[in-house]
């Protein structure tokens, strides 16, 4: 197996690499959407891992595959991730899911609160 296969497995379910001498955790790219984004996947791809065996894959980035070519295994990894992750914890499908909201999307105090005045909808 070239490519994916050869580092995470037959089934992407990871495994052990060895790296600079030492054996290395290979995470799964089977249920990779339950801790990355999209966006996240598509950069490791495309950059690689500094400090990892993970290599760049894009030609932007000294490897060897276009913007298409990246693109389609993005979106072999994800179809694959549809049956392992369940959709309310699929970061492929929400970018938002596990993440800590910002001060500036915090409810402004009082809103939401237990002593905000009641709504209409509320009160009955």
């Amino acid at each position: 197996g070239v490519g994916c296969v050869q580092c995470h497995g037959p089934e992407l379910q990871g495994g052990q690499n060895r790296f600079q001498g030492n054996v290395v955790a290979v995470p799964a790219l089977n249920n990779v959407c339950s801790r990355l984004t999209t966006e996240q996947i598509v950069q490791t791809v495309e950059e690689g891992r500094e400090g990892t065996d993970m290599p760049s894959w894009s030609i932007k980035f000294a490897g060897s595959l276009n913007d298409q070519q990246i693109q389609e295994i993005v979106n072999y990894i994800i179809s694959i991730n549809l049956d392992n992750v369940p959709e309310d914890q699929n970061k492929c499908l929400d970018p938002m899911i596990g993440a800590t909201p910002s001060p500036e999307e915090s409810p402004a105090a009082g809103e939401g609160s237990p002593t905000a005045e009641p709504t209409e909808e509320a009160a009955g």
